[in-house]
Order: C-alpha cells, then structure tokens, then sequence
C-alpha cells in the first residue's frame, strides 16, 4: 500500500507556493501527532496556478464559473499519495508526481489547536473541573 504524505502550503510569493513535504505523521501513546523528523521535510517549488487546476474546486474555476469558490492560502494542509520517493524540487507538471489529493486543512488545523491549548494549559484535578461544572458540558 502507498504512503500518504502531509503536504502544506508554506509560501505563497506571486505565482509561486512554497510546499512543505513530509511523511505522514503517526500518533504517540497519548494521541499527540509525530512527524518523523529524521527524514526531514523536502521543500517544493510549484506554479500556483498549476496547483489550483490540478487541486480542482474549490480551488479551481467551476466550469462557467470566473473565480475559485476557495483561494489557496499559507497553512492549507494536503493528504497524498506522491508518486516517486524523492521527488524534484519543482513539481511540474504535478500529476507526474502527485496522486490523488485530499484537502485535510480543515483537520489539520483543529488538530494544531488541540495540541496548542495541550502545550499551554494544565490539566484541572476532578475537584476543579466539577467547579467549574464542565461535566455538565460534555452531555
């Protein structure tokens, strides 16, 4: 089976975007994301223009339609199957080196905020949380 990888849309400069490519994370025992650090993010140049066609609506033109229902946006975040181990630096066209994609950004970013209220808070005692009634918030 092929390898999903997290693709994020790092730079957005004129017609160009700055992609960050990794290996799919996994999750450690407490349910926190890990990216494998050892094997690096690659950095890819792309047209912007070819990555909305190719992402398709809504980041592309409906047919008949003058402007994208979604423009392409620094932190975007992408599932995908890549299509060789070690890609070039400049994907192009894109289809020879990506496969199927999916828009995860959604996702992605409720899982960054997880983690950063994660990193930031402490975890209340029961004594505190019944204090502040927040059972009564997950019924």
């Amino acid at each position: 089976m092929a390898r999903l990888s997290y693709i994020v849309v790092d730079e957005l400069i004129g017609d160009s975007a700055g992609l960050s490519v990794t290996p799919w994370p996994v999750a450690d025992d407490a349910g926190r994301l890990r990216f494998d650090i050892g094997s690096g993010a690659q950095e890819v140049a792309v047209s912007r223009a070819e990555l909305c066609e190719f992402l398709g609506p809504p980041f592309a033109p409906e047919p008949g339609e003058a402007s994208p229902a979604r423009s392409l946006r620094i932190g975007n975040v992408f599932a995908a199957v890549l299509k060789s181990e070690k890609p070039a630096a400049r994907w192009s066209p894109l289809g020879k080196w990506v496969g199927q994609t999916y828009d995860i950004t959604r996702d992605a970013r409720k899982v960054a905020k997880l983690a950063f209220y994660g990193a930031v808070t402490t975890t209340l005692t029961n004594d505190e949380a019944a204090a502040w009634r927040l059972a009564e918030l997950r019924e």
